[in-house]
């Protein structure tokens, strides 16, 4: 071997352990930034599903409150329909009695 060789030899095994740590270094810190990715995305996916169970939520008891809302307008109109039902009953009553009161007065001014 010449010199120049047996140098070059030697340098590239005094350049091994270097090597081998910096590929290590290498590693680890692609192994650090691949675990900072997945708690990235892990963290997102927790927040966006917070968020849609929020919404959902918010989406039930808005629906809650508008089947109150109907609920309650429904039984409004029931009872004024029932009210005004009455009280056109009441009406038609006073004016059958009104009538015949009238068809008697009659009847009895006809006969005297």
């Amino acid at each position: 071997m010449s010199n120049g060789n047996y140098l070059n030899a030697h340098s590239n095994q005094n350049d091994l352990p270097q090597l081998q740590e910096a590929i290590k270094q290498e590693v680890s810190e692609r192994e650090e930034y691949d675990f900072e990715i997945i708690q990235k995305t892990s963290e997102e996916i927790q927040r966006l599903n917070n968020l849609l169970n929020v919404e959902s939520k918010n989406r039930e008891e808005t629906e809650q409150a508008i089947y109150d809302m109907l609920r309650d307008v429904v039984g409004r109109v029931k009872t004024e329909m029932e009210q005004e039902r009455n009280n056109r009953e009441q009406t038609e009553e006073n004016l059958l009695s009104l009538l015949e009161d009238t068809i008697n007065k009659i009847n009895s001014a006809v006969i005297l």
